[in-house]
């Protein structure tokens, strides 16, 4: 990544993603296992791009071997990171005291869950136009026990976007014909978990990392206007399955730990479906378990409803 210029350097996403980009790459050894030598032909500074004055806020992608962010989708990122984590908190705590109901509007009473729904309200708001989204943040760089944790889903979720970019780089998936690239995708995403959590052999690293990776997948739930986007057409798979499939793929053996990253799905999936026009009442179930059921059924008979 070229030198970031005044005033960009100064902005705290920007000096984030800059950590994360040292995050990325301690990751050699496993990386050589699986075929990521080639990134250490170049430097990292020579295969990321940040762009920094993006009217969009727009998903990254790869074009040749250099992979592009934009200062916008990074921000939203941290800010929906943010918000589930504060959201979590906040149900886990109503859960363990037992006046857990299933309904977020409950929240409401709570000051740190005002302020982080209504920073996430803003952020979908400024989709896909160009705002200044710096203005309404928390400060990254404080020693907040939240922040701090949001900031290291951050890092682990542009590692998992920037990896599944890589992967299409390293497998030649560029020059495949339309007909091949969901499966592409697929292996894509499957690079980057094995790179991202293989390496891991306890339980709660394995859930702090799959929480990163599934932040990353809430952030593209959340740029979607309408249900029917889910269905990403000939050349992706749908995103509730890619998250669904990240999800299976987890193999948390300490059901106590995985209950975490599941009841954050839960939040997530209901953010989501409130912003398409749909819900889903968490009340109605005994265990976390049939809510994201529930979920998983309802995005399907939308997507068929849609389509």
């Amino acid at each position: 990544m070229t030198a970031v210029p005044p005033p960009y350097d100064q902005d705290p996403i920007v000096k984030l993603f800059q950590t994360t980009l040292a995050f990325v790459s301690s990751f050699s050894p496993e990386g050589r296992r699986l075929g990521l030598e080639s990134i250490k032909v170049r430097s990292l500074s020579d295969q990321i791009a940040l762009l920094l004055d993006s009217s969009k806020i727009e998903t990254p992608f790869a074009k040749g071997d250099q992979i592009s962010f934009e200062l916008n989708f990074l921000k939203f990122l941290w800010i929906c990171v943010y918000c589930i984590l504060v959201t979590t908190e906040c149900v886990i705590e109503r859960e363990t005291a037992g006046t857990w109901q299933g309904d977020l509007s409950v929240l409401f009473e709570r000051g740190d869950f005002l302020d982080a729904f209504y920073l996430f309200q803003k952020a979908l708001r400024a989709r896909p136009a160009a705002v200044q989204l710096s203005e309404w943040l928390p400060t990254p760089d404080t020693d907040g026990k939240i922040v701090q944790a949001a900031n290291a889903c951050f890092h682990i979720a542009v590692a998992f976007i920037f990896y599944h970019e890589m992967a299409h780089v390293i497998l030649g998936h560029q020059k495949l014909e339309v007909s091949d690239r969901i499966e592409s995708e697929k292996q894509a995403d499957t690079f980057a978990m094995e790179l991202l959590i293989g390496h891991v052999t306890e339980d709660r690293q394995k859930r702090s990392v799959a929480i990163g990776m599934a932040n990353a997948f809430y952030t593209s739930l959340f740029l979607l206007n309408d249900i029917r986007q889910l269905k990403q057409g000939p050349t992706h798979p749908d995103i509730d399955q890619r998250l669904l499939n990240l999800l299976n793929g987890v193999n948390l053996a300490d059901e106590t730990i995985g209950y975490y990253l599941k009841r954050m799905t839960t939040i997530a999936l209901d953010l989501f479906l409130k912003l398409v026009g749909g819900d889903i009442h968490q009340h109605e179930f005994k265990t976390v378990d049939q809510a994201l059921e529930a979920y998983w059924r309802a995005f399907d008979s939308q997507k068929e409803e849609a389509f």
